[in-house]
């Protein structure tokens, strides 16, 4: 629903991809004070790598488990995401839960929703994850017709 302070150029959008992390969080931020000073709305992904793919082959249960496996990760997730993710009046803000390649799905959405700009946080949660997410960043950064903002660690 669209709140009635929502600015008018609602069609400039930011995609943010989130991780639950400060970093991520401070993107977050970085991503509705632009929308706020320039119009238009923020679009805020988080995406579930698809490892239930991979453990496919080695799980006696089968396909069913999997899809409930994934469902009940979506679910958590989104109610995970719902918690993280302010509202704050004047911006039109949407929340997308999705597994998969973190890369493909950022880019999928900012394409979807036409993003003047994708926002990501520079590094994640712990040492493994700074890994996994530095290379999904890297790969937007590399991939990305739209361009990027990189939002470093927050100073303590």
């Amino acid at each position: 629903m669209l709140d009635e302070g929502v600015a008018k150029n609602s069609d400039k959008r930011i995609v943010v991809a989130v991780d639950f992390s400060k970093t991520s969080k401070a993107a977050l931020q970085h991503a509705l004070d632009l929308a706020r000073d320039g119009g238009g709305g923020v679009d805020v992904i988080y995406v579930i790598e698809d490892a239930f793919q991979a453990t496919l082959p080695w799980l006696k249960q089968g396909r069913e488990t999997v899809k409930r496996m994934r469902a009940d990760a979506v679910r958590a997730a989104t109610e995970k995401l719902e918690r993280f993710v302010p509202r704050p009046a004047g911006i039109e803000v949407t929340t997308t839960v999705k597994t998969g390649e973190v890369d493909e799905e950022v880019l999928k959405l900012a394409k979807r929703k036409k993003a003047s700009l994708i926002v990501l946080g520079k590094v994640g949660r712990r040492r493994m994850d700074e890994f996994f997410i530095g290379s999904s960043a890297n790969d937007i950064i590399r991939l990305s017709p739209i361009p990027l903002l990189l939002v470093p660690v927050p100073s303590d």
